[in-house]
């Protein structure tokens, strides 16, 4: 079945606005990926697939996750960043993104981790 909008943490649109296969990414995702890329992800309803491949709900391919990792890790190489108050890391280095960590900081059952190309 459908996972619920607030699944990761996030909530329903009023949070960060950027869903993700029908869930809102929660803000620790959203400060993550902008740290990896070096901008925010554009708000709207994504899907990404296994292969790392992305566009809008409903619409057509537009890039692929781990091309653009591998694109700016030639740039400049892996990278790694943990914030130990909010439990939360990511790592990007030979073709593989990790992003991992809780949705409550005090919540050891509140942990989520996304994997691309690993």
């Amino acid at each position: 079945g459908r996972v619920p909008a607030n699944a990761s943490g996030g909530g329903s649109g009023r949070l960060t606005g950027i869903f993700v296969n029908g869930r809102e990414l929660h803000p620790l995702d959203v400060r993550g990926l902008t740290q990896l890329f070096g901008q925010a992800p554009w708000p709207g309803r994504w899907w990404v697939d296994g292969r790392g491949d992305f566009g809008p709900e409903g619409g057509g391919r537009y890039g692929n996750l781990v091309a653009l990792v591998q694109s700016r890790q030639r740039s400049r190489g892996s990278y790694y960043r943990s914030d130990r108050a909010s439990h939360s890391s990511v790592f990007v280095g030979s073709g593989c993104t990790a992003v991992s960590g809780r949705t409550s900081p005090s919540d050891s059952s509140s942990s989520y981790s996304y994997y691309v190309g690993c």
